[in-house]
């Protein structure tokens, strides 16, 4: 993600580079959550997800 700001960042105009971080990050960064806890999920703790054990 650092890789992609930095570019638009460089690359483009100030009014296209306001707009990709108004309308364009929001989302980027949504889908990069949804897609780190798919990825991580699975190395919870299992005493922290495992309701018997409350």
């Amino acid at each position: 993600m650092a890789v992609l700001h930095y570019i638009t960042a460089f690359t483009m105009s100030d009014e296209a580079w306001i707009n990709f971080k108004t309308y364009g990050w929001i989302p980027i960064m949504l889908v990069f959550v949804v897609a780190q806890f798919a990825v991580l999920k699975k190395h919870l703790n299992p005493a922290l997800t495992d309701k018997a054990t409350k």
